[in-house]
């Protein structure tokens, strides 16, 4: 919709959906035309950039770029609602795991969420594994034989 509307930010800014450029579309969507404007709201290393931002948010943003640009900005509000919400879940699900979870993020590279995922597929009791290399076999990273 912003290429279409000849709005370049993606070509200035290395994340679409950055802070500084969520506050650009929202000024262009509030009705700002004049692309310094909305090049003021950028921070950070985006201000640095402010030329190539004027340059970029000169295009043709009209009504229907307005609508469209809202019901996709509003649908990606809706899908963070709904993944903070599984967030919650699984938090709450897995708090009586704490101790094994907060053992798992000792791990280099295991975060909280994957160590919640590793509970959740093989359960926090591993005395049911006879050695490491059955709970990687039984967890498919062990590569299979001709499989």
């Amino acid at each position: 919709m912003l290429e279409d509307a000849g709005i370049k930010t993606s070509l200035v800014l290395a994340k679409t959906l950055s802070m500084s450029s969520c506050a650009m579309i929202e000024a262009l969507i509030a009705g700002e035309r004049d692309p310094v404007v909305p090049a003021d709201v950028a921070v950070g290393k985006a201000r640095s950039k402010m030329t190539d931002l004027h340059e970029a948010l000169t295009g043709r943003f009209e009504d229907h770029h307005v609508f469209l640009t809202s019901q996709a900005l509003d649908h990606i509000d809706s899908i963070d609602a709904q993944i903070a919400a599984f967030d919650r879940r699984i938090d709450a699900e897995t708090a009586p795991l704490r101790r094994q979870c907060d053992l798992l993020v000792t791990i280099p590279g295991v975060s909280t969420r994957l160590a919640q995922a590793v509970i959740a597929e093989t359960g926090a009791d591993m005395t049911r594994f006879s050695t490491a290399a059955a709970l990687a076999s039984w967890s498919g990273v062990v590569p299979g034989n001709g499989v």
